[in-house]
């Protein structure tokens, strides 16, 4: 057999693998699609989706809450750097609730108790998770470890120290069985409550599902 044979035989044999590969892609992505519309439905939810070559968008909603879960390309600038995909899912409710506790927590992977770290690690998460909450958080004067277990630490931010007791309590056994990747930031409040995941998109019922019975405990 001559090298150019071989080199064909090759070719086609990549060829071929690339195309199982490619329909076995596309066929779980519309089987993770039924399930969720199914999921939806059975639930009440209204259900939309995007797909697009340069994005994909879940979008989902209720008479009180919106979520939306995205993916979208980003491009490298001419002066260098990766292309990539930006991803990200984001829960809010807009129903105001006088009885809502106000706090904010952010859970990461690995356990720490934030109190033991060096200060100039504490202050730079502080400022980032500041940042990230804007101006009503400065009312969130008191910052501690709110729990550092089985791979996970949260660390809360409330009015004073133990506010937040009530609605972690009840946020424990939601957290402990959501699988859909950290970090999670939930900030809760009178006028609103929201949950964000960075460099996370959502795209299955099971996901999703556990990201919603975290919501439930927060009095939306």
């Amino acid at each position: 057999m001559s090298d150019l044979t071989v080199s064909f035989y090759v070719l086609m044999g990549a060829a071929l693998l690339a195309a199982i590969v490619f329909l076995l892609t596309r066929r779980a992505k519309r089987q993770r699609e039924e399930a969720l519309s199914g999921y939806c439905a059975k639930n009440g939810y209204r259900l939309t989706l995007r797909n697009e070559p340069t994005a994909r968008e879940i979008f989902i909603e209720s008479d009180d809450w919106q979520l939306t879960s995205s993916m979208r390309a980003t491009i490298a600038s001419a002066e260098g750097g990766s292309s990539g995909w930006q991803r990200e899912t984001e829960w809010i409710c807009k129903r105001e609730n006088p009885l809502r506790q106000m706090f904010a927590l952010q859970v990461s992977a690995g356990s720490a108790n934030f109190e033991t770290l060096p200060p100039w690690i504490r202050e730079t998460a502080l400022g980032a998770m500041r940042l990230w909450l804007g101006d009503w958080a400065r009312e969130l004067a008191s910052v501690r470890t709110a729990f550092y277990e089985n791979g996970r630490t949260g660390v809360v931010l409330e009015p004073h120290p133990h506010a937040a007791d009530g609605a972690l309590e009840q946020l424990c056994a939601a957290l402990g069985r959501y699988t859909g990747g950290l970090p999670l930031y939930l900030e809760s409040s009178q006028a609103h409550v929201r949950i964000r995941l960075t460099d996370r998109m959502l795209d299955t019922a099971q996901q999703i599902d556990q990201l919603l019975q975290i919501t439930k405990t927060l009095q939306y």
